[in-house]
């Protein structure tokens, strides 16, 4: 059995608020998070992406992130993070990363560690499961997002990283000690690769090329379940026998009861999304 955390779109910023979005809670929120999570001895948790409300100004961005880091660092727990969009408006990915880069936690076993990888998209494994973070930064031209030189709803993967996405897709049969082929995937991104009707057309939410990214997903042999944020009021589907959770976000609504994040437990039985504060429940078939 494997259990882990996830929250999305804390868009922690002092002092600021906008819309639905009461960015100067988050912190608090994120905290009561990080509590509970620790109390449920999660194996290890995800950041889903846009922790921080960028302000287009990298030393307010930084200050933000370090009052961020502090909690993270505090909670003593394993945190691996996906790039938001409002993450990188005024760094670039990998100052972004080595301002997030939790310390070395002693005591935690091979592949639930917490140190910063070289490139926004890897995998880890996790008990027999594989675990697959994406980056989508990146705009319809190729060009990784960087210090703001792009807009919200222009994003891709690229072709690189989809190559590399369907070789990390285990296969059936081709288990090995620490993944056997019955393993579960779960893929991590920001942005949204399901599909839904919008009023206008196409919803700008999603990344342009998600119908051939959903395609490597549904080819392979083993259940895969995508965890996404980005679409404030959260989500669930299925799509050719792959689920979409998309997150509530967290910095929506201005109480404590407002707040948003799962407990996700895999087991022989399938995938439970235990949901708190405004975040819905689901359970999911293994496949």
């Amino acid at each position: 059995m494997i259990r882990f955390g996830l929250f999305a779109d804390a868009h922690y910023a002092q002092g600021k608020q906008y819309g639905s979005r009461y960015c100067d809670r988050s912190l608090d929120k994120l905290q009561l998070c990080l509590d509970a999570l620790r109390a449920r001895e999660v194996d290890f948790v995800v950041n889903l992406g846009d922790i921080i409300d960028g302000a287009h100004d990298e030393a307010v961005d930084l200050a933000n992130l370090a009052l961020v880091r502090q909690l993270l660092d505090r909670s003593g727990l394993a945190v691996h993070h996906v790039l938001g969009n409002h993450d990188i408006e005024s760094m670039s990915k990998r100052r972004m990363r080595d301002a997030l880069q939790p310390p070395s936690i002693p005591g935690l076993p091979p592949g639930a560690g917490a140190a910063v990888h070289d490139g926004a998209w890897y995998s880890f494994d996790a008990g027999d499961c594989r675990m697959i973070v994406l980056d989508a930064n990146y705009r319809a031209d190729g060009a990784a997002y960087d210090s703001g030189n792009y807009e919200w709803d222009d994003t891709i993967i690229p072709e690189i990283e989809l190559e590399w996405l369907a070789g990390e897709l285990p296969r059936a049969g081709s288990g090995t000690p620490t993944v056997p082929a019955t393993a579960h995937t779960c893929i991590f991104v920001h942005q949204n690769l399901d599909d839904r009707p919008w009023e206008d057309g196409r919803d700008p939410h999603l990344v342009a090329n998600c119908a051939p990214v959903r395609s490597v997903l549904e080819s392979s042999e083993r259940p895969v379940t995508v965890f996404q944020g980005h679409y404030h009021p959260g989500l669930y589907q299925s799509i050719g026998g792959v689920s979409y959770v998309t997150l509530r976000a967290m910095c929506e609504g201005e109480t404590s009861e407002d707040n948003a994040w799962a407990v996700v437990t895999l087991d022989d039985a399938g995938v439970r999304v235990e949901g708190f504060g405004k975040q819905e429940s689901y359970r999911l078939p293994r496949g």
